[in-house]
């Protein structure tokens, strides 16, 4: 189920982002390609002079031709100048040039002689071959000494927001032309990395600052008594940034998962919506391919196109789906219910229905766990239900294989976690999940709920008794169906992209022997579990934040956008309970832990390479009151007891009081105000070349 069988306060952030279905639509930007192609040719340049250091510097002689209207023209004028330029200019010596090797300020060399080149008709270059092959630096004479440098402002209008750090993070990987206001980045396209570390946990407090929820202006750190546990803190940043954690009047949101997307702009959007707005679909079309499949963290069927081995082998324990004939329906429904034993979820109900939503299976389950919470008003499973039931995984996956051919279809609403629960694998998968979006895009994620409400105006789960599997069954068929009646669009929100996605459109300077493109890399190191091999980012799972750092120091090298997401001090501060890293042993004191935390924030900055961005955000302030007010919540609102007829029925709990509704947003307040830190990691010899 989409919906969480469970509370879900503490779970990671990119857990929930990385069940997100992407719309899988390139937009057509001729200007954006036709750049981008013409660069990547003006990026094989070869060497003029080498230097004593083996560095080469790129001397030209160029012809200017002036036209009167050149944006009125035809392509003719651009097709020559590019053709004398891949004809002109070898190939020979990048080939052999490593991507450590590369300097990232000769960006703007290449950037800027395209566009100089296109506007202002510049024709050929001339250039001298050495004789001997060096690795290649291509470098504009006027770039040798200007490195980038970042400045903070003040005086801001209104305080920070997970977009401003975004800005920032676009602007200096990409191309696009996104100019954050609360700072400013000179030389954007010498910046070699961007790493992002979230630290939950880190507030105003260890600053010595006081509340800053009304305070937008960056605070000086050095005008303020920091921990002394903290130091190199206060020797990397100058400033404290106040941010506004994203979130609503009812609740926080991930900051992760705001992180990681941004909205289109409107001629991206008008280009996707006339490309597909006639475009019909039938049911195939919805089938969830191999990245999708790997990306939403289902178990890999042998018939799946595509799929390795390695895949395949890692659910060998897992049943699969066989082809075989059979009469009547061929598509399907499938929907679990579950509860809580001490090592995690337990299956405790199983149902299946057809494409007429007719129920051809609906078995409770015997837990193969003790039950330590019931969770009924999620599983709508009571602990009477399950006296005396036989039925077993076994049996039930026995029941499917007879049912479900794997030439059948199987649909439901993130079916990954159903899948994984009954340990079967099956092809031919339609995820409502990932075919329908949140109205806000992702990273956000529709619950069923929400899908029925918007789309088919039915209200579903709206019993304090817990949801029913059948109900969701038949759910999930009527969406596919009125999916396919109204086209590829519908239920679709493109005013979103992926971050990584956007990232990995820009190349790197340097290309493979074979003469392709590089695009730049984005990986996430964190304790989530990895589920989004393929696409335009991966991850590494950790065990502790000491581990996270060393991944980090073996990886960076090869990415362009690093994000560190550090646990250890917001479990030890209570802000969120450690149910990922059971292993990780924490400090005894606090003072303790902040020099764990200073010592590895030492050790991040210390091997980053210079001209890199630093960026240390908090995500959100304290969250202790607003979880235990939001537990105090649940019990008043879930809370049952038998009536005589063995029936359970909700009764008010006197435990939520008058004003706890007042508590609660004093509470979200708090909870919102976040705050981060960023500078830039200069040169050690700034008359290096």
């Amino acid at each position: 189920m989409s919906d969480p069988v469970f509370p879900t306060e503490n779970e990671d952030g990119n857990t929930m982002h990385h069940r997100v279905a992407r719309l899988s639509i390139t937009v057509d930007d001729n200007s954006y390609q036709e750049k981008q192609k013409f660069l990547g040719s003006l990026q094989s340049l070869s060497s003029d002079e080498v230097n004593e250091t083996g560095n080469v510097q790129l001397e030209t002689k160029a012809r200017t031709t002036r036209s009167t209207n050149f944006d009125q023209e035809d392509s003719e004028p651009k097709k020559h100048l590019e053709e004398n330029v891949n004809n002109d200019l070898s190939t020979d010596a990048l080939g052999k040039l490593g991507t450590s090797q590369l300097n990232d300020s000769a960006v703007d060399d290449a950037t800027d002689i395209v566009d100089n080149a296109l506007l202002k008709g510049r024709s050929k270059r001339r250039r001298r071959r050495s004789s001997v092959a060096q690795p290649v630096v291509l470098r504009k004479k006027k770039f040798l000494q200007d490195e980038p440098s970042l400045t903070i402002l003040s005086d801001r209008p209104k305080k920070a927001t997970i977009s401003s750090i975004r800005d920032l993070l676009l602007h200096s990987l990409t191309d696009m032309q996104l100019v954050p206001r609360w700072c400013v980045l000179n030389n954007r396209r010498s910046v070699d990395k961007f790493v992002v570390v979230f630290l939950r946990g880190l507030t105003n407090t260890e600053f010595g600052m006081s509340d800053l929820r009304n305070v937008n202006d960056p605070q000086l750190i050095s005008k303020f008594p920091l921990n002394e546990n903290l130091p190199h803190f206060g020797q990397y940043f100058k400033e404290v940034i106040p941010m506004a954690a994203p979130g609503s009047n009812k609740c926080i949101y991930s900051t992760y998962s705001s992180l990681v997307s941004y909205t289109l702009s409107n001629k991206q959007k008008a280009a996707i919506k006339k490309e597909n707005e006639n475009r019909k679909i039938v049911l195939p079309d919805l089938y969830l391919t191999l990245d999708e499949l790997i990306f939403n963290n289902y178990p890999i069927h042998e018939e799946v196109k595509g799929a390795s081995k390695e895949l395949i082998d890692k659910t060998a324990d897992y049943k699969s789906t066989k082809p075989f004939n059979h009469e009547g329906s061929k598509t399907f429904a499938l929907d679990c219910e579950m509860c809580m034993s001490l090592k995690g979820r337990v299956l405790t109900r199983v149902s299946i229905t057809d494409f007429d939503n007719n129920v051809l299976y609906d078995e409770l389950v015997k837990p193969t766990e003790p039950i330590i919470d019931y969770v009924t008003q999620y599983s709508g499973i009571t602990e009477e239900m399950l006296i005396n039931v036989e039925t077993t995984v076994e049996n039930v996956q026995e029941k499917i294989l007879e049912l479900i051919s794997s030439n059948d279809t199987l649909i439901g609403h993130s079916l990954e976690s159903d899948l994984h629960i009954l340990k079967v694998k099956h092809p031919k998968i339609v995820d409502t999940s990932v075919c329908f979006d949140h109205p806000r895009g992702p990273p956000s994620k529709a619950s069923l709920k929400m899908l029925m409400s918007t789309h088919l105006d039915t209200a579903i789960q709206k019993s304090f008794k817990g949801h029913d599997s059948v109900e969701d069954c038949i759910s999930c068929m009527e969406l596919v169906k009125l999916k396919i009646s109204q086209g590829y669009l519908f239920g679709k929100s493109y005013n979103m992209e992926s971050l990584f996605k956007r990232i990995a459109q820009c190349n790197k300077l340097v290309k493979t022997t074979n003469g392709e493109k590089i695009p730049k890399k984005s990986v996430v190191i964190g304790y989530s579990a990895i589920k989004n091999f393929g696409h335009h980012e991966y991850q590494v799972q950790c065990t502790s934040d000491d581990e996270i750092v060393e991944k980090f120091i073996e990886t960076q090298s090869e990415n362009d956008l690093i994000i560190l997401k550090l646990k250890e001090l917001e479990w030890f501060k209570g802000f969120s309970e450690n149910n990922l890293a059971t292993t990780v042993k924490l400090p005894e004191t606090i003072d303790e832990m902040y020099r764990k935390v200073d010592a590895r924030l030492q050790k991040i900055y210390e091997n980053m390479t210079p001209n890199s961005i630093l960026l240390v955000c908090s995500e959100n302030g304290d969250t202790r009151e607003l979880l235990k007010l939001q537990e105090l919540s649940k019990s008043y609102k879930f809370t049952t007891e038998k009536t005589a007829d063995n029936i359970n029925v909700h009764v008010v709990d006197d435990s939520w009081k008058a004003d706890s509704d007042a508590r609660m947003n004093t509470a979200l307040e708090e909870a919102r105000n976040a705050l981060f830190l960023c500078t830039l990691k200069p040169k050690k010899n700034d008359n290096s070349v």
